[in-house]
Order: C-alpha cells, then structure tokens, then sequence
C-alpha cells in the first residue's frame, strides 16, 4: 500500500510573533519551526498502516523554502519517525499565504504517483485555513473525509472505515480508495523517533521537485496583532449590594449584556 502525507512546517506555538513593515506577513528571520501538530497525527497513522500491512510505503511530501535548514529539518523528523521517503517541492517565491497555489502545487508534483491514501492534518495551526486538503482532494477527483479520529482500512476491497466527531455524536463513514483523509487530535498518539530512527533520517535523500508558478486567487492586505487586553476590574463589596454595579460595568464596558 502506497501512503503519502502532507507535511507543512510551521512556526513553534511558543515563537513570539511579528509582522513585517507593511504588515502583510510574519518575519520570519528568528522563528524556530516544527512540524505542524496536526500533520504528526497524519504520519504516525502512516506509519502504523505501513507496519500493518506488508509491502507498504509512506511519503512525505512538504511544500516549503528548500534553501532552509528548518524546511528539510522537519522532513528528517518524519523520517526518523519511520517514514520511507520524502519529496520537498520548492516554494521560493511562491505566495504560500493562497492555499489555491499550495494545493496545486502538491497537485503537480504528485498526480502522477501511485498511493492508496492521502494524508494530511485537519489544518495548519498557522492560518487555520484548514483548506488544502479539501482542494487536493478535489483537483485530484477523489473522495475526502476530514477531521477523522479514527481509520480502519481494508486493501483487499479498496475501502477505508472511519469515524470523526460530529456535533451531535460521531459519524462513521465508508470511503472507496484512493482518498484523502485528514487527521483530528485523538487519531493517535503520535511517537517519539528513536535514536536508529534519528541516524537512518540524516542519510536519505530528499527529493526535491519544483512547481510550476500559476496567478493566486487570495492576496493579503493586511495582517494585525489582537490588541492588548485591559486589566480586569474587581467589584468590591459585598453580594448582594455590588451586583448592581457589576451589572452596569457588564453592560457599559463589556459589553455582554
């Protein structure tokens, strides 16, 4: 079986955050990237599919600045955590803010392949967009199921069992194969790579692939920081007498009733 996993580097969720002059984008120059929380859960599914089932292969495939360190970096984490290969497709220059041109972007440097299954964490936790997998799916005209917490596959009939939490309970839905399916906290508990696993990442290749420039169909024309939050107010006294003045700073400040 022939699994490939989308694979997005994003900035640690501790990484102070700051925006460039213009205030369309993130400086970028002191952040420490990792691999996007979401995307782990879809490579250790990957990986336990690939030890269930005989003869299997797990790509990765990232789109990212293939001149920087932190982009292969987090590739070799994946490996190191049992992947078999893993492609990088070169965004230099590329307007990643669009998830259009991410997705088509994968979409070229992987139609061609063979796999069974797609994939890929429920969303990025950098712009939450939550969108590439969906248009992925969509480009290469096949099934999609997102957000799964759980996923049973049957090679033999072509068919994947899964199930995601819906807002009245969860939903158990049969997909035919190839499909993509994208990865929701509780999927698994993603491993810690081991030393062996560590030392064989640094020796395998990478392939690098680049993608062909197409027009964006979203363009960012501004980006702003959440304001500062007022300090907190304390109504002194005691109940029932300073309900009324709590009532009032609700309703004059806050804003909530």
């Amino acid at each position: 079986m022939n699994i490939l996993v989308l694979v997005k580097q994003t900035p640690d969720t501790e990484s102070k955050i700051k925006l460039n002059s213009d205030n369309t984008a993130i400086e970028t120059g002191d952040l420490k990237y990792i691999i996007n929380p979401y995307d782990e859960y879809a490579i250790e599914e990957a990986i336990k599919l690939s030890e269930k089932f005989a003869d299997s292969k797990v790509t990765l495939v990232s789109l990212g600045n293939a001149a920087l360190k932190e982009t292969t970096e987090t590739l070799r984490k994946g490996l190191a955590m049992g992947a078999s290969d893993a492609i990088l497709i070169d965004a230099a220059g590329m307007n990643t803010a669009c998830p259009f041109l991410t997705a088509n972007a994968i979409y070229q440097n992987i139609s061609a392949l063979k796999y069974d299954i797609i994939l890929s964490g429920m969303k990025a936790v950098d712009d939450d967009y939550a969108s590439v997998p969906t248009l992925l799916a969509g480009m290469l005209n096949i099934p999609a199921v997102t957000a799964i917490v759980k996923l049973t596959v049957s090679p033999d009939q072509k068919t994947a069992e899964c199930e995601r939490e819906g807002e009245s309970g969860r939903e158990v839905l049969i997909s035919s194969l190839p499909a993509l399916f994208s990865a929701q906290k509780g999927l698994n508990e993603p491993r810690y790579p081991s030393l062996k696993g560590i030392m064989a990442a640094k020796k395998k290749e990478i392939a690098n692939k680049k993608a062909e420039a197409v027009s964006p169909k979203v363009k960012i024309v501004k980006l702003s920081t959440p304001p500062p939050r007022s300090a907190g107010k304390i109504v002194k006294g005691d109940f029932p007498n300073n309900v009324k003045e709590l009532a009032s700073l609700l309703r004059s400040e806050a804003k909530v009733i």
